[in-house]
Formats: C-alpha cells, structure tokens, sequence
C-alpha cells in the first residue's frame, strides 16, 4: 500500500532489521526524518535509522507501548525528537486546526492525496458509548483517548471526561467490547484501577443529572428521596471511586 500511495521503497521491520535495512538504502547515511505511529521496540530502530541532524516525530503508539528515548542518542547524532498531537490544536490553536482541516481537502479535491478507505460508516450509525470509573484526578482526556486508541486504534470518535469518570464513544460495538476486554482492570498511573464497562442507554424523554460532593455514608435511597420533589425518579444509584463521596446520578422524568 505504502508503494502504491507514493514511497519509494519499503520495509517489512518484522522481517528484517530496520536500522540495517535503512543503511542499506541510504549508503549508510540514514534518514533525515522518522514519523514514528508505531512506538515500542521499533521506535528505537527508527530512533537509530536517523542520519545526523535527523528529526523523529512522534505522532502515536498503535503498537500499544510508550518508549522512552536515549538522550545520549539524540546528543551524539545532533537529533531532535517532536511530538504531534494534532487533536489538541482544536483547543489550544483553532486557526492552525482549522486551517489545516481546509489544506488537507483542498489536497484531496485537487488529487494530491488518496486517502486509504478502510471502512465506510453510515450516517445513522451512532457509535457505542462505554463507561470508565477510576479515572485519577486531574487525567487529561488526551491521556484517555489514547489509552483506548492503544488498545484499538482508529475506532475512538469522542471523550468526555466528569470527575473520576469518563464516557468514550467508540465506533462500533465490536469495538467497544475489545476495549472493554484490554482495559477493564486497568492499573492508570501506577495504582488506580479503572472499570471499563458498557454505558447504560439512558430512556427517551428523561433526563440525566450529576450530583457532586455526596457524602460518603449517603445511600441511593437518600438521593431518590431529594430528586422525587421534582419529578418521578426513574432511576438512581452512587459510584463509589478512589475519592470520598464522588457523587451520584439520577433519571428522571423532566
């Protein structure tokens, strides 16, 4: 695929030393750029493949582990390592995220690029939403997207992230089992364990409210007293996490 899209040679790193095969193919100068999707062991191959003055941008981990670097290696070969995480422009630079969305059409219109189409999804498809409890305080959502983009990479269309929770829609439900299956019982941060379970679907015509600061003695049949001054309560119950009185969810019918 990567031959027919435009490279000019191509190497099988499962077959084959990287580094080696890299020499090979510049006479022993090396590259002067590495966009590493990959990390794990590969990524050291491709750190090593760099000529001097070379560059690794360091874009993702779909092989599921995060390398460290070799300072000495970037010392010793005048290297510089980048990372790209192309998602947070959208909240921190808008213009640059916009702009870059716009470039990359105009490229497609014009016939510079061909994307790969690996699979199509229908309009009406939803996705799938899971639920995640243990989340650390102060975790980023990019922490949390690429956790599950790690276990199944290209499948994560959104995450919100409330408190020690989290809700990740995934694209499909074969997806969402997967990452079920890889992450729940997860160690985050040395020692929180997250659960990762299917997000219950909320009934039609009700509404779903948050309650925070909720002591940590307080039953569910408390909150349903509290909520049935406004309306019949649907539905209520506490998640207890690694914080005291992390709060509690009520349906209800608006």
């Amino acid at each position: 695929m990567a031959i027919q899209k435009g490279a000019v040679e191509s190497v099988n790193y499962s077959e084959a030393s990287l580094k080696e095969e890299v020499k090979k193919l510049t006479a022993n100068k090396g590259v002067d750029v590495v966009i590493d999707t990959v990390g794990g062991d590969i990524f050291k191959q491709a750190l090593h493949s760099l000529a001097f003055e070379g560059r690794i941008v360091v874009v993702g981990f779909a092989g599921g582990t995060i390398p460290s670097i070799p300072a000495n290696i970037l010392l010793l070969k005048n290297i510089s390592a980048l990372g790209i995480f192309w998602g947070r422009y959208r909240d921190e630079k808008f213009p640059v995220f916009s702009s870059t969305i716009s470039s990359a059409l105009s490229y497609y219109q014009e016939g510079q690029i061909q994307p790969q189409i690996g699979k199509v999804f229908k309009l009406e498809e939803p996705g799938v939403e899971v639920f995640m409890d243990g989340v650390p305080g102060g975790a980023p959502r990019v922490e949390l997207r690429d956790l599950f983009e790690a276990a199944m990479p290209g499948v994560v269309v959104k995450v919100a992230l409330m408190k020690q929770f989290a809700f990740i829609q995934l694209c499909d439900e074969v997806a969402a089992e997967c990452a079920i299956q890889k992450l729940n019982g997860h160690l985050l941060h040395c020692h929180h364990v997250v659960v990762v379970k299917f997000s219950r679907p909320r009934p039609t015509h009700t509404v779903k409210n948050f309650v925070g600061n909720v002591s940590a003695t307080c039953t569910s049949g408390e909150l349903r007293v509290l909520f049935q001054e406004f309306g019949p309560v649907i539905e209520c119950h506490i998640v207890k996490g690694v914080a005291v009185g992390v709060g509690g969810q009520t349906e209800i019918d608006p």
